[in-house]
């Protein structure tokens, strides 16, 4: 003869079953994405240093100020007054 889970013992089963299987479909969708976030990031890392390259070309070495596009140049370091 075969034994029976009580209602309660059968809730807490399906729940946690349930919960184990939302936890192992967001794993692997996390783990997709990030898949796709490490084949983007070289591409991207590629274009802003191709840009960046371009930008030191037509405007000197410097910061650029994200907010207002002003490029600030980098300040060479002043000689020292006992050389």
């Amino acid at each position: 003869m075969s034994k029976k889970l009580t209602k309660d013992e059968l809730e807490k089963y399906r729940g946690l079953n349930v919960r184990y299987g939302k936890i192992r479909q967001e794993i692997a969708d996390t783990s997709l994405r990030l898949h796709q976030l490490n084949s983007m990031y070289p591409a991207v890392a590629g274009e802003l240093n191709n840009l960046n390259n371009e930008l030191v070309e037509k405007y000197g070495e410097g910061r650029i100020n994200t907010e207002t596009g002003e490029v600030i140049p980098n300040l060479e370091l002043e000689p020292d007054a006992n050389s």
